[in-house]
């Protein structure tokens, strides 16, 4: 992931997968102006013998300073769990 000034890095860790199917995740960032982005992301295992955690990365650009609001949505074997998370961001 290339560094710049106002590229966001959203990184998920998914812990205790267990042998169940995997997960199906989706993100999505919302600026101030209530502009409304999906998030690509791409998973990352750290250690491939790990089989219980699995990383989770993606990048948004956004134009600072900004108020950006997370959603991240994970769904498995009929369940769902959602994490919001809200975070302001300044120009370096």
């Amino acid at each position: 992931i290339e560094r710049a000034p106002h590229r966001i890095l959203l990184l998920v860790n998914l812990r205790d997968l267990g042998a169940g199917p995997a997960p199906s995740i989706t993100a999505t960032v919302t600026d101030l102006q209530q502009h409304t982005t999906p998030v690509a992301l791409r998973q990352v295992r750290v250690d491939p013998a790990d089989t219980q955690t699995v990383d989770y990365v993606g990048t948004v650009e956004a134009s600072l300073p900004d108020t950006l609001r997370f959603e991240v949505v994970v769904r498995r074997a009929g369940a769902t769990a959602t994490v919001r998370l809200s975070r302001d961001f300044f120009p370096q």
